[in-house]
């Protein structure tokens, strides 16, 4: 029987924008509003989403309806009834966002490996190739592509190095 895993996938860490702390939303915000939007975008990164419940505010920060209502206003989250939904909005003239997550990479656990290889008969599916087979992430996962049976294929190495990070095809 295979255990599935119940915490975060990897541990996150955030690429700052360095135009981040001249942006005048985050001294409207205040200094203790944003600590806690960054801990929300840690959380929501290790758990790969974007929706943070709230309860888990309520335990741990005073006073966070003050905070969150803070950041509300200044657009870095949007409220759903019990869910906080994380934002980074762009930041600075360049219209980056605020915060880029850039996650761990993991190996593809090996269960999942050996189905996506059967399901796809062991052989590249844009090519006949039946040698040096590789997974590829349909979304990449440079671009937020998770390790799933349906967006992962099986691509011979010279198929997969011809598609890169690109969504289209090789």
């Amino acid at each position: 029987m295979t255990r599935r895993r119940s915490g975060p996938r990897a541990v996150p860490r955030l690429q700052m924008n360095p135009d981040l702390f001249s942006c005048p939303e985050v001294s409207r915000c205040g200094v203790e509003a944003f600590g806690i939007w960054v801990q929300m975008l840690l959380w929501a990164a290790g758990w790969d989403t974007t929706v943070v419940p709230a309860i888990l505010l309520a335990h741990v920060v005073l006073d966070h309806d003050r905070h969150l209502k803070a950041l509300e206003t200044v657009g870095f989250i949007r409220r759903k009834r019990d869910d906080i939904l994380v934002l980074s909005p762009p930041i600075g003239g360049r219209g980056k966002p605020a915060w880029t997550v850039v996650r761990n990479r993991t190996h593809i656990h090996p269960t999942v490996r050996a189905a996506v290889l059967a399901r796809d008969g062991h052989r590249c599916v844009l090519c006949p190739a039946t040698n040096d087979l590789t997974l590829d992430h349909i979304h990449p996962w440079s671009k937020g592509g998770a390790d799933t049976l349906d967006n992962l294929r099986t691509l011979c190495r010279s198929c997969n190095s011809a598609k890169r990070d690109r969504t289209d095809g090789p």
